[in-house]
């Protein structure tokens, strides 16, 4: 299986990075959005419901995951792995790397998205069958008509080199900058993060519950207007 590591570093290191970043800043820029409980109920069972909108081109995507806790036996996964947008990996850390499934929907519109973010319709119309289908697997009475939107997060993402990813979420005047790398081995991956980061003599840290936690502590959720 597939590891992402992912990385920290904290925004007072973006000066010196940021001049190894490519031009390209309004391609790259997305709003990031999640859906959760106002307790943020979903998270804390290792459940992730997300959308990501790129205005330059118009486009929408939303995730479906979940961590953790997923079957440790392959024929579940094989069964999985057959259904459009599936993804297994394991997401790792510093400190930890755990299994990790989703589904993501590449081809939503952007005004169903609007709507639901302006609480016009329930957040479950964001979700395909196959999406809620796994996130009832992890919660079978997940409470779909309590969840509202968190966000929005101002995201910009480069590849840099070697697969090597840079992703900076922003809330208001808030920063955090992720370094992040795919691949068949978590210590191979991790030592290309390190190596790249060596350039600007920054070391990686270690922030519990990675940048979503951070963003989630920052923002405040939008309740609806139904």
């Amino acid at each position: 299986m597939e590891v992402e590591v992912k990385v920290l570093i904290s925004d007072n290191h973006w000066t010196r990075i940021k001049e190894r970043m490519p031009e390209d800043v309004d391609e790259k820029k997305r709003d990031v959005w999640f859906f959760d409980t106002s307790d943020l109920s979903l998270i804390n069972r290792e459940i992730v419901l997300r959308a990501r909108v790129n205005r330059k081109r118009n486009k929408t995507e939303s995730t479906a995951k979940w961590r953790r806790w997923v079957s440790p036996f392959a024929p579940v996964r094989d069964a999985w792995e057959q259904l459009p947008g599936f993804k297994a990996e394991i997401d790792a850390s510093l400190s930890e790397g755990v299994p990790a499934w989703s589904v993501t929907d590449k081809d939503l519109e952007e005004n169903l998205f609007r709507a639901v973010v302006e609480g016009e319709l329930r957040v479950q119309k964001l979700f395909n069958k196959q999406q809620q289908l796994l996130v009832q697997s992890a919660w079978p009475l997940l409470p779909w008509d309590e969840l509202i939107a968190w966000g929005p997060i101002e995201s910009v993402k480069w590849e840099v080199r070697k697969g090597v990813t840079i992703e900076r979420w922003t809330v208001g005047e808030e920063s955090v900058v992720e370094i992040s790398k795919r691949g068949q081995f978590q210590d191979l991956a991790l030592g290309e993060i390190r190596e790249w980061l060596s350039v600007d003599g920054i070391e990686a840290e270690a922030l519990e519950g990675g940048k979503t936690a951070w963003a989630l502590a920052r923002l405040e959720p939008k309740m609806p207007t139904l």
